[in-house]
């Protein structure tokens, strides 16, 4: 991300970046929660290629200024007042992130950049790295900001943009000493950093993120993209996805919404210590996702049989697997059906059975010689040639455990969960095969009925779910 924020700069030559708090109203069925979330924007000259970020066209609301109460306090059109900081001394080194620290205390953070014509960016950083070398001063700090500055000379040599900058605060606030209050704490916090801030003469045109008026202008910075990245302004912690499952309230009195299909990723991890609420979430996102998109499929695999109870609320069909029952989870057959590798097999059956690592390799080569003469895992189990990974396997050829992989799955169609009222030994092979082995059977019927969508669209709707592992719920 910082990468592409660096290219971003060096893409958008001149522009302004505005990271604004934004309040609003959410409301979920009865309830109603005052929203405080992080929009971003970029001013770039006509013309500009955004290539990151995937922006959207959009201008910010910004109330306008009303008139100059004194010097450094302006009062806007919809009756709050305003103060803009600027900053005008930074350390050598801030820690990333810095400007998300700040966004609960400020309205508005923005970073006015402006890229420095090639020939001349050279010419100034080795101007001012000579400078520094032959100053007569030449303590800790001189010869720390002179080996900062033939390095940003380095970089700026090797092709690095540099950039004229300007950074502002935006503080907002309904009552003056509340707002002088606010600066001072902003102020404060930033100082903890060793950046100073001010509020310069000039609080109209900063309003409008201007730099000068007439000859008075504030004092110029200048970095690289790299020096750049500690003012990485697009953070936010909340998570508000649009159209996305509302989960529940966040630590800042936010609403928590999720949209899986909008991320890069489908899958997700609710991480959680027992009795944290792990499956109550899941629950709960089951139950709202059901009520945005009746037509997703629910495939749950259930070790802890919790879930049995409501399958009947979330429309699905409830499958429990006892004891003796023959399941048809062959992992031979599975993987001469190319539901599952052979490296994947391995390692199911190594958790299984409790194989040491040093067979693994011995387990791999035994199913890649084998496997294929071998009518069923039973028979394979019994016919391993290795003595010592031959004890490990012995459980597989009498039951329990061979009937887990004797008979003919039991039949599965639409929203399905799987209870499980079998050995805690089984309980990774359960949810492993049962989880390939819906997928199958409810991506065949997906195929069959919506035969115009293409493998992976019938994937993608389906939502799976595998419980009872503990320290953790997969979706």
């Amino acid at each position: 991300m910082l990468r592409d924020y660096a290219g971003l700069l060096s893409s958008v030559k001149r522009g302004v970046l505005l990271a604004r708090r934004v309040e609003y109203e959410y409301k979920y069925s009865d309830y109603s929660f005052s929203v405080s979330d992080t929009a971003f924007y970029l001013k770039a000259s006509a013309g500009s290629q955004v290539v990151y970020f995937n922006p959207r066209p959009e201008e910010p609301s910004r109330s306008r200024v009303k008139r100059l109460v004194n010097p450094a306090t302006l009062e806007l059109e919809d009756g709050s007042y305003a103060r803009v900081l600027v900053a005008y001394g930074f350390p050598a080194g801030l820690p990333e992130g810095l400007l998300y620290t700040l966004y609960t205390e400020v309205s508005e953070v923005a970073l006015v950049y402006k890229e420095v014509e090639k020939v001349k960016a050279v010419r100034m950083v080795e101007t001012a790295r000579r400078r520094r070398l032959t100053s007569g001063s030449q303590g800790v700090a001189e010869v720390h900001e002179a080996t900062a500055l033939e390095e940003l000379a380095s970089r700026v040599l090797s092709g690095s943009s540099l950039f004229e900058f300007y950074l502002y605060f935006i503080v907002r606030d309904r009552d003056p000493k509340a707002l002088n209050a606010r600066s001072n704490t902003v102020k404060s916090l930033l100082k903890g950093y060793g950046v100073d801030v001010d509020a310069p003469p000039i609080q109209r045109e900063l309003y409008n993120l201007e730099t000068c008026l007439g000859v008075m202008c504030i004092e110029k910075h200048y970095a690289d993209s790299e020096s750049l990245k500690p003012l990485f302004p697009l953070i936010s912690e909340e998570l508000h996805d649009e159209n996305g499952v509302f989960l529940g309230v966040s630590g800042t009195g936010s609403p928590v919404l999720l949209d899986v299909w909008s991320k890069p990723n489908l899958n997700f991890v609710i991480v959680g210590v027992t009795g944290s609420g792990k499956s109550m979430t899941a629950k709960v996102y089951l139950k709202r996702l059901r009520e945005l998109d009746d037509k997703i499929l629910y495939v749950g695999v259930d070790p802890e049989s919790e879930y049995t109870r409501v399958a009947e609320l979330l429309g699905a069909q409830a499958v429990e697997i006892h004891e003796n029952q023959r399941l048809g989870l062959d992992p031979i057959k599975l993987l001469r059906s190319g539901a599952l590798e052979l490296g994947q097999i391995a390692d199911i059956v190594s958790e299984v059975y409790g194989v040491p690592e040093n067979l693994h390799g011995v387990l791999r080569r035994e199913l890649f010689m084998n496997s294929d003469f071998a009518d069923s895992f039973v028979e394979f189990a019994s016919s391993v040639k290795d003595p010592e990974l031959s004890k490990y396997l012995q459980g597989a050829t009498v039951p329990p455990d061979s009937l887990v992989y004797e008979g003919e799955p039991p039949p599965l169609a639409g929203n399905v969960v799987l209870e499980k009222k079998t050995s805690r030994l089984l309980k990774v092979l359960f949810t492993a095969g049962t989880v390939v082995l819906v997928l199958s059977a409810v991506a065949g019927v997906l195929t069959s009925d919506l035969g115009v969508f293409g493998e992976y669209a019938c994937m993608a709707s389906i939502t799976v779910i595998t419980l009872g592992i503990p320290g953790y719920t997969s979706l």
